[in-house]
């Protein structure tokens, strides 16, 4: 009998499955559990979409927060510069 890589071999893997395979259900559970994974589906896409949101407000912030400081930079070398 042959080992996987994980040390298990193929009866035990099959084994394994059988129990935690997902039990029959009815139509009215199955359209439950649809509708769930649709909610669940639905609030991950909104989850992506503000985190895409967020980023592009972080990296705008960044940029604004660069240019602050070179600007601060550049009169603090005027203010040494006498006439």
């Amino acid at each position: 009998m042959s080992r996987s890589r994980n040390g298990t071999n193929g009866t035990a893997v099959a084994a394994q499955a059988s129990e935690t395979a997902i039990p029959a259900t009815s139509s009215s559970e199955s359209t439950s559990l649809m509708d769930q994974a649709k909610s669940v589906h639905e609030a991950v896409r909104e989850v992506l979409a503000k985190t895409g949101q967020l980023m592009l407000a972080i990296k705008q912030q960044e940029k604004r927060r660069r240019a602050l400081q070179s600007t601060l930079a550049s009169l603090r070398q005027l203010q040494t510069i006498e006439p």
